[in-house]
């Protein structure tokens, strides 16, 4: 079989094979009935390391087997000493944690939930143990309720302290606000819970818990009531928690730790990522912590049928999803992502004028805009909804069939998160990729991932050397200077200035050809102009028109590299 880069001149696209193999890891998200049964013999296991203990109880004994065995199906890894052990079901959050009854009566009315995800039965006996804790687990898979039973649990009892829950983004920070508040009006408790974007200063000594971002939250802190509430604060969240030790973050996640003595509250860490350079950090910065890891520390769920689609160059990225809207192929509700503002506005700007219902999203807007646009896009007014990374992180979209990366993610972490917007609690997604020559680097660490997850991936992806480090860190500078999306010939509006002022040579050159040839007519046009009339002769009448206007962007772009090579 002939890879994609053997392709390239011919324009083609080539859409990866559908999985027909049966996934790696299947992964189990609840306790079989032999071992719910046995919640007497559960209640008297206390710790991980109890189920390695030798039992006399022929009960007790297959009990431990059974429970070992499904966490090692699940690849689950447990680090620290003392670790609580996982619940075997719901009653047992009663039973064996005596949390308020009431809190499993709104899981059951205001969520509809029967039973507890794995990462549920996992994460829950840890956070409320009162441990230090970091709970690594797939996207979609419960992790907000995961660490939000357990600290409401906490936070409701007489004299107990308040709790701060941290996020990276104004739309995550929306919806965790959602399902908290959620949680504690089905459950009747007289907890108050509030926004950073909308709590007052004279409010916050009201407030048990408050949730925003940590440059918001810091502010808040700074009256003479905020620095006085903070005391009483015992709970601290970092949702998607490895986003707060990027350059961009970390001051924020600095001006978190400051606020607090660290041996006086509990950090609870949870994400579907965590690269080893920010584990190194978390180890020397968090004593004490029980972590439990489920499934890998890059997880993208198994029941996302994941495709690679390799396009010859970006433009050929829009033919590509023309042939997805054409032939039926694209699932609504539908996330797309691209790699900047323009890119999305582009893309945005297209589907309008195919008549699709599309809106757009991203940095840019306003914090009001955005949540108006999520919450239209969640109810159905509009089908398809374009954006930057701004939602790859924690976003719960009900019922989301697709995710499209129209730009290949830079970071196999940023891939892991924004897949995982579908394919939630236990439903069915599609991931597509679209993927060009200049992006190998990144896609051959990609398809091992998809290998990893149960995905099928051709053979001679696999057969690419795995890239250094280097060249993946040049990978990432070099995806600013991607080509737009429509064939014109011109950059991306955001990076135009960054060309110019790096590529100066060329910009030189092209004035002085102007001056010297106001009329633009020299030897090296004449043999463009024969190009293009050779490339519209063997055009036909069924040639589709955006192929016909590639070829002819690619013929001039082509005759001008050749004119600057040979001056």
């Amino acid at each position: 079989m002939l890879s994609p880069y053997q392709l390239l001149k011919s324009g083609s696209t080539i859409r990866q094979k559908q999985s027909s193999t049966k996934p790696i890891i299947q992964p189990e998200e609840h306790f079989d009935e032999t071992l719910e049964n046995c919640s007497e013999v559960a209640n008297r296991i206390l710790f991980v390391d109890d189920l390695k203990t030798t039992y006399e109880s022929k009960e007790a004994k297959q009990f431990c087997l059974k429970t070992l065995t499904l966490l090692k199906k699940n690849r689950v890894a447990y680090t620290g000493l003392k670790v609580p052990a996982p619940l075997i079901s719901m009653s047992t959050l009663n039973s064996r944690l005596a949390i308020n009854p009431a809190l499993l009566t709104s899981l059951s009315n205001q969520f509809g939930i029967s039973s507890l995800t794995l990462t549920q039965k996992l994460g829950i006996p840890i956070i409320h143990s009162l441990r230090n804790s970091i709970c690594i687990a797939p996207t979609g898979s419960g992790k907000t309720l995961t660490y939000g039973v357990p600290l409401i649990d906490l936070i409701q009892k007489p004299n107990a302290g308040k709790m701060i829950i941290y996020v990276p983004t104004f739309e995550l920070h929306l919806q965790i606000f959602k399902i908290i508040s959620k949680l504690v009006r089905g459950a009747s408790l007289p907890i108050r819970v509030f926004s950073s974007h909308n709590i007052k200063e004279e409010e916050i000594e009201a407030a048990d818990v408050l949730i925003g971002s940590p440059d918001r939250i810091s502010k808040l802190l700074e009256c003479e009531k905020g620095q006085e509430w903070v005391k009483k604060v015992k709970h601290v969240v970092f949702d998607e928690a490895d986003k707060f030790f990027e350059l961009n973050l970390m001051n924020q996640m600095e001006m978190a730790l400051q606020q607090f003595k660290p041996d006086e509250v509990q950090w609870i860490l949870v994400s579907a990522t965590l690269p080893q350079a920010v584990e190194k950090i978390i180890s020397n910065v968090f004593n004490d912590r029980a972590q439990v890891v489920i499934g890998g520390k890059l997880n993208v769920l198994n029941k996302i049928n994941q495709q690679l689609v390799f396009c010859s160059s970006e433009e050929a990225k829009l033919i590509e999803l023309t042939h997805t809207v054409n032939t039926g192929g694209l699932k609504v509700p539908c996330l797309i992502f691209a790699q900047s503002r323009e890119r999305v506005r582009s893309i945005y700007r297209e589907l309008k004028a195919w008549g699709i219902h599309a809106e757009f999203l991203d940095g840019a807007l306003n914090l009001e805009s955005r949540k108006q646009i999520i919450e239209d896009f969640e109810a159905g007014k509009s089908l398809v909804l374009i954006t930057t990374d701004v939602l790859a992180r924690g976003i719960d979209i009900k019922g989301l069939k697709m995710v499209i990366n129209f730009d290949v993610p830079t970071t196999c972490v940023s891939y892991v998160h924004r897949v995982g917007r579908t394919g939630r609690a236990g439903a069915d997604g599609t991931a597509l990729t679209f993927y060009t020559p200049m992006d190998k680097p990144i896609v051959r660490k990609i398809a091992e991932m998809m290998i990893q997850s149960g995905c099928q991936v051709d053979e001679w992806l696999m057969k690419l050397k795995m890239p250094s480090k280097r060249q993946l860190e040049e990978f990432q500078k070099n995806t600013r200077w991607r080509e737009g999306i429509l064939p014109s010939g011109k950059k991306d509006a955001d990076f135009i200035e960054e060309i110019k002022r790096r590529d100066g040579t060329f910009y030189k050159k092209l004035k002085q050809e102007k001056r010297e040839n106001p009329d633009g007519s020299d030897e090296s046009g004449e043999e463009q102009s024969e190009n293009q009339i050779e490339i519209e002769e063997e055009e036909t009448q069924n040639t589709p028109e955006p192929i016909k206007q590639e070829r002819k962007f690619l013929s001039k772009r082509l005759g001008r590299m050749s004119k600057f090579a040979s001056s």
